[in-house]
């Protein structure tokens, strides 16, 4: 399959069509995908298409990359030679637009590609540098100098080009606020407001997950400008401490907003989005990264490694190895683990973060229906904690062989999580080489359960037969004492 990629750094860029340009360019070069996104060339954490064509190259999808030029994959040697290297192990072939390919085989590919690289790293370094000297200048002189503008405000000019104030865009700020609106009043996490934005909001797609936080945290939105970026989390060194243009959120709404996206409790995906089985469970024994589900044509089940970052990134272990595993782990050591987790009653995380938005909320008139909503979200956390554990029903749960079988995917997930801390999982070049040797309970100190490859048996029954075929009048007493009544 032969990939076109390109990239613009700034959607101010796509303004006069950029893109669209880029689009039409590779088109005609008649490859069989395009990809096109705006993101900085110095580095792809922030390029999701980007990544997409990486994990098609490690999967043996692509024979050659198009590119316009060679600045359109990385500004950045380092990262630049990494990536042709890849192309190289691979065997994909990448050529820009001038019919020039780039290559690390040859003494002279390598020479030419380095010495490009290095020229477009040292005018991006360049051009970083002449910004900051003339921002610098600009407030020096009074105005409200800013590289970047927020979505849904814009820059306000005088007759000679100079940037004087901020204004709401009439265009994009009721786009913006109806995202801090699915933020903060319909429950969405960051990755639900992603995808929310995706459904709602195709046209102006390019704020995504790893933009979104530090769009929703920005003190411009409040009406205020600020200078020096602290950090990657949105924070910033030098913020006004008066409001001089209008604002798209309040100070009352920012610390709501502030004080839930630095809860993960919140911010982790749609509110009622079904959890699969073993979802925030089983991690990469490299990278501690999250392993994803897969399924494959013949509905096979696989968790693999997703992070690109990560030396076994798309490799994978079949999920009834887990699974098994967990098994082995619950029966060795019910009684430890049930004994150890016995421990008073505790209000869940949630709960502070909640209260105290019901207090800041408590302040703003015509909110009555929204800390009631709040309210009703402290009960259901302090309903369904687990901080109190009955002893027997814990034993039971854990030692019985059909609790595996009687629970819906979902509630077997929440089970798992009153116990398990992670299953750390060695991936290996092929799934055959993944394995379990450890499962790390939730107790303190995070006592470890080794796992011996000889111990991990064969499932008996699958979980519709074991649901027709048995019934255990002990085992559903423990799991209504618990909570988790299928």
């Amino acid at each position: 399959m032969r990939v076109a990629y390109s990239r613009i750094s700034t959607a101010e860029q796509d303004d006069h069509g950029a893109l669209e340009t880029m689009r039409r360019q590779l088109e005609a070069t008649g490859a069989d995908e395009i990809l096109l996104e705006i993101g900085s060339g110095k580095d792809d954490s922030e390029r999701p298409q980007f990544r997409k064509l990486v994990e098609q190259v490690k999967q043996g999808l692509v024979t050659e990359i198009l590119v316009p030029s060679q600045d359109r994959l990385y500004r950045n040697l380092g990262e630049l030679m990494k990536f042709v290297e890849t192309c190289r192990v691979y065997r994909v072939k990448v050529s820009d637009l001038n019919g020039r390919d780039l290559t690390c085989s040859t003494a002279d590919g390598t020479l030419w590609t380095q010495l490009l690289g290095s020229l477009d790293q040292h005018r991006s370094g360049l051009y970083g540098e002449k910004t900051r000297k003339a921002l610098e200048a600009a407030r020096s002189m009074g105005f409200p100098a800013r590289p970047r503008i927020p979505f849904g405000l814009r820059k306000v000019r005088d007759a000679n080009g100079r940037f004087i104030a901020v204004e709401l865009d009439p265009e994009l700020s009721p786009l913006a606020r109806a995202r801090v609106d699915a933020f903060l009043k319909q429950g969405l996490g960051l990755t639900g407001v992603a995808k929310w934005i995706q459904r709602n909001q195709p046209e102006a797609y390019w704020v995504q997950q790893a933009q979104l936080r530090r769009w929703l945290v920005n003190p411009m939105l409040t009406g205020r400008l600020c200078w020096h970026k602290a950090d990657q989390l949105g924070n910033f060194h030098h913020v006004d401490s008066e409001q001089t243009f209008p604002a798209l959120v309040t100070d009352a709404e920012m610390e709501i907003i502030k004080s839930r996206v630095n809860d993960r409790t919140l911010t982790q995906g749609v509110k009622d989005q079904t959890r699969r089985m073993l979802s925030g469970i089983a991690r990469c024994a490299s990278c501690n990264g999250v392993l994803s589900h897969k399924v494959n044509a013949g509905r096979a089940k696989y968790l693999r490694c997703s992070n690109t970052r990560c030396r076994h990134n798309t490799k994978q272990v079949k999920l009834d190895v887990v699974f098994a595993a967990l098994q082995v782990a619950f029966a060795k050591q019910a009684t430890q683990v049930a004994e150890a987790l016995r421990r008073p009653t505790v209000d869940p995380p949630g709960v502070s973060v909640l209260q105290a938005e019901i207090k800041t909320l408590e302040t703003i008139s015509g909110t009555e229906v929204l800390i009631q909503q709040k309210r009703t979200e402290i009960a259901a956390l302090r309903g369904e904690s687990a901080s109190s554990v009955p002893l027997w029903a814990l034993e039971i749960l854990l030692s019985h062989p059909y609790f595996w079988v009687k629970l819906s995917d979902e509630r077997l997930n929440d089970a798992l999580r009153l116990v398990v801390a992670s299953v750390p999982v060695q991936l290996g070049e092929k799934t055959a080489d993944a394995k379990v040797t450890e499962v790390v309970f939730r107790t303190p100190g995070q006592q470890r359960c080794p796992v011996a490859p000889g111990e991990l048996i064969p499932l008996r029954f699958t979980r519709e037969q074991a649901r027709v075929a048995f019934d255990d009048q002990k085992l559903d007493e423990a799991l209504a004492a618990l909570g988790l009544a299928a």
